[in-house]
């Protein structure tokens, strides 16, 4: 299943669907400089910078939450995933902050 995984600082995951994500917002990817022999290739992909979702804790009337200006993960903030929850639990990230 694909969603968008949000943990808070203490460790607290929620899980959201992405038919429940109506948008993200990724910054630009980090590319080297390449060379005479290669093109440039992506160092690092962009991380996260915003997201919204529909919060269906209220189903019969969901409301949009958006989250702007999301810093870079340090470990002691929220930490914003897109991926996919396999069959066995394990979660495969596609990006994040």
């Amino acid at each position: 299943m694909e969603c968008l995984r949000i943990t808070l600082a203490s460790g607290v995951r929620t899980y959201i669907p992405t038919n429940y994500v109506t948008s993200f917002v990724t910054a630009a990817d980090v590319a080297d400089a390449g060379s005479a022999m290669a093109g440039p290739y992506v160092r690092s992909r962009g991380r996260i910078t915003d997201v919204k979702y529909l919060d269906g804790a209220a189903a019969a009337n969901p409301t949009v939450v958006s989250v702007a200006a999301i810093p870079a993960y340090t470990g002691a903030n929220t930490l914003y995933e897109l991926g996919r929850l396999t069959d066995d639990g394990a979660f495969l990230v596609r990006a994040s902050n």
